[in-house]
């Protein structure tokens, strides 16, 4: 790389106070710039006439506009989705951030900027799904997941992932990926292990129970639930090839008519019944399972009877993205495959390269700015 000229030096000299905490240079500093310009590394200054030093394409300066938004969802995923493009546009992102935008907007801008800096010094962050969950839950858990049955709870969707472009929502629940369906602790954690070890742009397909709802009754707990209520109940039995919400090898009694004389019990036609004592129903005359469980003579006895209402399975393909910067912040780079160390040094670099002033030789470079506008980014 070139040295550059010595007015050029002389016009960076101005920001000195802002991009190194010092007081006004002296005549010898001018020299000094000089030399740290001529020796800086490549990895950190893109050269003028490079890819990134070109103008913004209309999609990418669109993004960048809407971290000025009103609405805060359109900041953030604005943001999110800048962490996404190509790393080769870092040195125009770099530009645009000293072009007058608001002190809020050029944070945003400078958070994305580090994780494709980031991402180009030691490659893309693993696979990220975006999803917030409760690890393998099952029936004596959550009532809603039949017995036989492992899943993943969803908790939160991240804005901007590839759980959020997948469809996935809050409340469901992950019971199977790649067309395989959990049937063990151990398989269901098996998900999360998987998708850590793949690179963004992986696809894949998950299987979800979603808007279901759960109970299990327990009569010698429950004031006013009878275990004889069940006895007048109509059902009949379906298999898990019938219906989603049971394990494949499953079995469960369908409500067909429900007692309207006994409001406690709440059941309705639809219900399906699924499990008596915390284990799933015999795939052998499960109504008689039913029936010698209502005739149980000990009323003080802990039992229960699960029953799930509504709710569906569907299937949703989604491709895996990178581990954005904000959820991997807390996590010393373990997840980028690279020490603390080298995570720290490479932000430093970056910091230092972000807040040089544009060159004067780009095209769309801006005018020269104040040198406090720097300082009011300092945290």
């Amino acid at each position: 790389m070139d040295c550059r000229s010595y007015n050029e030096v002389e016009r960076m000299s101005e920001y000195s106070k802002a991009i190194f905490g010092g007081s006004r240079m002296t005549r010898t500093a001018p020299v000094i710039l000089s030399l740290v310009f001529c020796f800086m590394p490549h990895a950190l200054i893109a050269d003028d006439d490079s890819d990134g030093a070109k103008r913004l394409p209309d999609d990418i300066a669109a993004l960048v506009d809407r971290l000025d938004a009103a609405d805060w969802r359109t900041r953030n995923d604005a943001m999110l989705a800048l962490m996404e493009v190509a790393p080769d546009w870092l040195e125009a992102l770099r530009i645009k951030s000293q072009s007058g935008i608001s002190i809020e907007a050029g944070l945003r801008l400078r958070r994305a900027a580090e994780e494709l800096y980031l991402s180009r010094q030691i490659g893309p962050a693993p696979a990220c799904l975006g999803i917030q969950h409760t690890q393998s839950v099952e029936a004596r858990y959550d009532s809603r997941v039949a017995p036989g049955l492992f899943a993943l709870r969803v908790d939160i969707v991240f804005p901007n992932t590839a759980a959020a472009r997948a469809g996935l929502r809050p409340g469901d629940l992950i019971i199977g990926m790649n067309g395989r369906i959990a049937s063990s602790n151990e398989e269901c954690n098996s998900f999360t292990s998987w998708i850590f070890n793949q690179k963004p742009g992986t696809p894949c397909e998950f299987t979800v129970l979603r808007n279901i709802k759960g109970r299990s009754f327990r009569p010698a707990f429950e004031r006013g639930i009878d275990r004889r209520g069940f006895r007048r109940l109509e059902t009949r039995v379906v298999s898990g090839s019938e219906d989603g919400r049971l394990a494949d090898a499953a079995v469960g009694l369908l409500v067909t008519i429900s007692p309207s004389n006994d409001t406690r019990l709440d059941l309705q036609p639809g219900d399906l019944i699924v499990g008596l004592d915390g284990k799933r129903l015999p795939a052998e005359n499960p109504k008689q399972a039913l029936e010698d469980w209502t005739n149980e003579g000990d009323a003080l006895k802990d039992t229960s009877i699960q029953v799930l209402r509504g709710g569906q399975r569907v299937r949703l393909k989604a491709t895996l993205g990178r581990w954005p910067l904000y959820l991997a912040a807390g996590r010393n780079g373990i997840r980028r495959g690279a020490d603390r160390d080298r995570i720290i040094e490479l932000s430093s670099e970056f910091e230092q390269w972000w807040r040089l002033p544009a060159s004067p030789d780009t095209s769309d470079a801006p005018p020269p700015r104040d040198p406090s506008f720097f300082w009011q980014m300092e945290p």
